[in-house]
């Protein structure tokens, strides 16, 4: 696929819609039109852009156009698909790409059988707001059964900075969990962080300063030491007794807003989480010594207290 003949539509103009726009127009490729549901919201990407044609009607899709981009939410990649492939054009050598993480090319299938080659592309950063991230650096998972589209999309992420590699169909669930451990429960984790400071109504200062700068300290040490060696804390000094006293403060100050069907989730949380740091020490050359297995078997206790209720 020759960039002097790339003629790409974008579907979709919500949020990462924004950000892959404005990479690729910085690097001079050739987006010819865009399309959403609603109208408003299709002119104005284009408009911002400086894109000519827009549109909230798929019939509208020109013969020429032959690299589409599909960014749209995961529930309309199917359906999106399948409106696409009832229109009258010829769908040979046409390259048709999703955004979605956890979903494979497979959502495509449609598309495939009049003839195109299919993808997903899945850029590994949240995209809160359509508010523009640049893409200096991030990693790119490329999953296709077509080497055509794979020789494409390497091609393209390299001319806007990103640094893409080759993800088999069969893992990228995986791949999508390990991003959502990272980005969405990591904001879950944040949140418990500044409900527990609630619980005795004390006058603590703002969340963004007493907390924010132990979560930079902590990223930065695990992207100097890596996740084994940057573990401080109750857990990894083996502090049994502090770990104790955490159980019974969650036990005691959490209220009903923090049940689900009777079960504690804010100490379901902490015991889960505890567990699995204990986990990734065992698995460490010298293991846990006494105080953390100690910890580890209280920690068990606890939790299959929490499920038996």
């Amino acid at each position: 696929m020759h960039a002097e003949k790339e003629k790409i539509a974008i579907i979709g103009a919500g949020k990462i819609a924004y950000s892959l726009t404005n990479a690729l127009v910085k690097s001079n490729f050739n987006i010819q039109s865009v399309f959403s549901k609603n109208q408003k919201s299709a002119e104005d990407l284009a408009e911002i852009f400086g894109i000519k044609n827009f549109s909230n009607d798929l019939n509208d899709i020109s013969e020429d156009i032959n690299i589409f981009f599909l960014t749209i939410p995961d529930n309309q990649i199917q359906n999106t698909a399948r409106q696409i492939s009832e229109l009258k054009i010829n769908f040979n050598g046409k390259l048709f790409v999703h955004f979605s993480g956890a979903l494979s090319s497979d959502e495509l299938e449609v598309l495939k059988e009049k003839g195109s080659d299919t993808a997903s592309f899945h850029i590994m950063q949240s995209f809160p707001s359509k508010r523009v991230v640049n893409f200096n650096n991030l990693t790119a998972a490329i999953e296709s059964d077509s080497k055509i589209a794979e020789k494409y999309l390497f091609g393209l992420s390299e001319k806007i900075n990103l640094k893409p590699f080759q993800l088999l169909k069969e893992d990228k669930i995986n791949y999508h969990l390990s991003g959502v451990f990272s980005s969405n429960l990591f904001v879950g984790n944040l949140f418990s962080a500044s409900e527990v400071m609630n619980l005795n109504n004390s006058n603590y200062p703002e969340f963004n300063q007493l907390n924010l700068p132990i979560v930079k300290t902590t990223i930065d040490n695990i992207k100097k030491n890596g996740l084994d060696n940057s573990l401080s804390g109750p857990l990894q000094r083996g502090e049994v007794e502090v770990i104790k006293k955490h159980i019974e403060n969650l036990k005691s100050k959490t209220d009903n807003s923090f049940n689900v069907e009777g079960k504690n989730i804010f100490l379901l949380n902490y015991i889960c989480q505890s567990i699995t740091i204990l986990k990734m020490l065992e698995n460490k050359k010298n293991g846990i010594n006494q105080n953390q297995k100690d910890i580890l078997n209280l920690l068990i206790v606890e939790f299959n207290e929490i499920i038996k209720k």
